[in-house]
């Protein structure tokens, strides 16, 4: 390949990119039960009021539309980066709601809540060789 037609596939691709780009951005806001796919095109830092936030940028490989998913409940985000994603891997989310945790409790006893998530990965290598179903 030519520097010319790498120049080109380079181009190509951010202009796919920017067509499926949504001003503001798409973000996610599940429900208990929903789920999302898609493929991992960025991981970014968001600053805000309250520090720092992580947010990844998912492509949905049927629809090209890119969502955020903004890592702001421990949960997701512990499972997330302990999986150590890389741009291309295909992730899979899906919430189950608020829980009540089995070993915090509130200053009256009632046990404190969390997020509860699941994660899954494809690694692009793997992904790309395959016609695997999505992680779900």
């Amino acid at each position: 390949m030519t520097m010319r037609e790498d120049v080109k596939d380079l181009a190509q691709e951010i202009a796919d990119d920017l067509d499926a780009a949504e001003c503001g951005g798409n973000n996610w806001q599940p429900e208990p039960g929903e789920k999302i796919v898609g493929r991992l095109q960025q991981i970014s830092d968001f600053e805000g009021e309250y520090g720092t936030t992580k947010v990844l940028k998912l492509q949905d490989v049927k629809t090209g539309r890119v969502t955020q998913v903004w890592l702001n409940h421990m949960m997701l985000r512990d499972s997330i980066f302990a999986l150590e994603p890389q741009p291309g891997d295909l992730i899979g989310i899906k919430y189950f709601g608020k829980r009540d945790s089995k070993t915090r409790k509130n200053k009256d006893g009632t046990p404190k809540q969390y997020h509860a998530y699941e994660v899954r990965i494809r690694r692009r290598s793997t992904t790309d060789k395959t016609e695997e179903g999505v992680p779900f």
